[in-house]
């Protein structure tokens, strides 16, 4: 009895000396981040059976098991990548937010003071000082469009560089779960896999976390207690004790970004779109470059390529101080076109970019590739496929591609028409004197004309290389206007109703009708050029002159008309200005901003209710402790007191015996 009462008593040592360890281990880990609450699981020992029933031989400790619950783990590791992204995002879009809404260093202080250098033009046409005032503010207005797009392009070059930097902590992170998946096999192997390494598991856990924080990856754990990572739709971080590494290289449709690559077993890498890389600092750059940045740099080069068409359309209709036709005003930025760096060796194409109609321009870069059934455009901002299976030249969002040389099927090409337009727009104009501030069309009513019969003003409707004459006289027998050329084609509109004439055999003039608009296709081209009109009663032999401007004088009409264009909807389908384009662009920033905000505070707070769950369930809490202290003492001094008692017994025994 007294063998029975000893070993029974040793089994309860043992366990309250494993409850004790078990308790110390906890209280020192009490701050060490990631570590998870152990407890001893107990189980009585078999009994005996006797004739009296079952005779019980102690307890034994079955294992030391971590307080740990999978699903509140992966709770926690999901709130976290979801912060770390939105965090991420936050950071990068102040810097653009901050910039663009500042009134200083803004688009908007120096676009006003353009218009108001054009207004100042207008008020004074022949003064020298005002039209060397609108070319300093003309060069303001250049230089900020290319201090924004710098700007926005060192934050590019930032993201890159972070982006980089991300890849590289994930795959340290990679190899040390791989590591600690080898050393868990080892350890729970020798275990017969059925006690677990708690703090290797606890470490591994912990590292999923801290991996989380830079990109949104799953756990699966596998029947030999090792664990398989992946990301995106499924693409491999850790497989057992195996790391398949990322690769940060310059993107192969756009060597000015970093690409994301995944390494092969083989060690081929394959690109791994953006758009598959979610959550995390790194998701968070990778959606902050590839959403806000983009439209951004793409919305300020529209800006420019807007300003720069709108004005130079208009001053090309103009004449300057010496009575030269108006030239360009700005030099308009050319499209971008970037071939693929995997296309076909022997692939000599060439993308061109025509661009004919800035108001139907979008801000966003097109991705062109070309399939066995033709040519497929896909407009990258919104994801929009614009043509597909289609043959060369196509016009699309106001411009007209095309291509010339061999391209191969399989062949790509990045197309971005605005992206660095307000990095290369500048002005044309060096001479103050070849500001087109007047019209080139003069018209004048004949002052011994008898008729009530007026010109109006003409105008020029397209660029020309200069202005013909025009002697026109009032035919009272036919009622029309004549003395225009032979093979002149003009458009008389009357209330709405355009009708056309064209001068030759019984043409000699066109009806006159108080009222009507004249528009003259001199070049021939199909496209009235001058237009003016007429009101009031002309007299038989009533004459008009139309002809060229001269040199030198104070009209200011094409000056006037260039002011004009400041609230002209000229962008996005006629439907904002310049100035409107802008507020647009900068409120879609701060609108963001302040959504991800508010993602930052909500998922901040899913976050610390996740940690309050797992720490719940898994964090040490010394009170508990110091009582599992007291508890397992006395369960040790009680086990220690029956094994005197049994040796006292057996003590007794012996003595009966001698």
């Amino acid at each position: 009895m007294g063998a029975s009462t000893l070993s029974i008593a040793i089994t309860g040592l043992n366990a309250a000396q494993a409850g004790l360890l078990t308790t110390s281990h906890n209280i020192s880990n009490s701050n060490t981040a990631g570590y998870s609450r152990q407890a001893i699981q107990q189980t009585t020992q078999t009994p005996n059976f006797t004739g009296s029933g079952f005779i019980g031989q102690g307890t034994r400790v079955l294992t030391v098991q971590r307080q740990y619950s999978s699903f509140l783990g992966q709770q926690l590791t999901a709130s976290q990548s979801a912060t770390s992204q939105l965090q991420s995002y936050q950071t990068q879009l102040n810097q653009v937010d901050n910039m663009l809404g500042d009134t200083t260093v803004g688009l908007s202080p120096v676009i006003n003071g353009f218009f108001n250098g054009l207004n100042d033009v207008a008020a004074n046409p022949s003064s020298i000082a005002s039209r060397q005032a609108l070319l300093s503010s003309a060069q303001s207005l250049s230089s900020r469009f290319q201090d924004l797009s710098a700007r926005l392009r060192e934050i590019g070059d930032a993201a890159n560089k972070q982006i980089t930097s991300e890849v590289a902590t994930i795959n340290s992170m990679s190899r040390e779960i791989a590591s600690l998946n080898q050393r868990i096999i080892v350890a729970e192997a020798a275990g017969g896999q059925t006690q677990p390494a708690n703090d290797l598991r606890d470490q591994r856990d912990q590292l999923m976390r801290d991996l989380n924080k830079h990109i949104s990856a799953t756990a699966m754990e596998q029947g030999d207690g090792s664990y398989s990572v992946f990301f995106g739709n499924g693409q491999p971080l850790v497989v057992g004790p195996t790391t398949f590494e990322l690769v940060a290289s310059p993107s192969s449709s756009d060597p000015m970004r970093t690409g994301i690559s995944l390494t092969l077993p083989g060690g081929a890498v394959t690109p791994v779109p953006d758009d598959f890389i979610t959550g995390g600092a790194l998701g968070g750059l990778l959606a902050f470059r590839g959403r806000s940045l983009d439209d951004a740099q793409n919305r300020l080069g529209l800006m420019a390529m807007g300003i720069a068409s709108a004005i130079n359309d208009q001053h090309a209709l103009g004449q300057d101080l010496t009575g030269v036709m108006g030239g360009i005003f700005f030099n308009l930025p050319n499209a971008v076109v970037v071939a693929n760096a995997n296309n076909n060796v022997a692939s000599t194409g060439a993308v061109s970019i025509t661009m004919d109609d800035v108001s139907a321009m979008q801000p966003s870069d097109y991705s062109l590739d070309l399939g066995a059934g033709g040519y497929t455009l896909r407009r990258l901002s919104d994801n929009t496929t614009l043509f597909s299976n289609a043959t060369l030249p196509q016009t699309v969002d106001g411009l007209t591609i095309d291509i010339s040389g061999v391209v191969n099927v399989g062949d790509s090409f990045r197309l971005q028409p605005t992206r660095y337009a307000a990095r290369d727009i500048s002005v044309a104009i060096t001479d103050a004197r070849d500001i087109a501030a007047a019209s080139p069309v003069t018209t004048r009513t004949a002052t011994a004309n008898n008729g009530t019969a007026l010109i109006s003003q003409g105008e020029l409707l397209e660029p020309l290389a200069s202005v013909p004459s025009y002697s026109l006289n009032y035919d009272l027998a036919s009622g029309e206007l004549q003395g225009f050329p032979n093979g002149t084609v003009i458009d008389v509109t009357v209330n709405g109703t355009t009708t056309s004439y064209t001068i030759g055999g019984a043409v000699t003039g066109i009806p006159y009708t108080s009222g009507m608009t004249v528009e003259i296709d001199s070049d021939g081209n199909g496209n009235g050029d001058i237009r003016f009109g007429f009101t009031g009663t002309p007299q038989q032999g009533d004459s008009f002159t139309v002809g060229q401007s001269a040199a030198n004088t104070n009209d200011n009409r094409n000056a006037l008309a260039l002011a004009k264009i400041q609230t002209e909807k000229v962008l996005l389908g006629g439907t904002a200005s310049i100035e409107s384009a802008y507020a647009q662009m900068v409120n879609i920033i701060g609108n963001t901003a302040r959504e991800i905000g508010v993602g930052v505070e909500s998922q901040s707070s899913l976050l610390e209710q996740a940690e309050q769950a797992v720490q719940s369930l898994s964090g040490v809490n010394l009170d508990e402790e110091a009582a599992n202290l007291l508890r397992y003492q006395q369960a040790y001094q009680a086990s220690a007191k029956i094994i005197d008692i049994s040796g006292r017994m057996f003590d007794l025994l012996a003595s009966l015996g001698s």
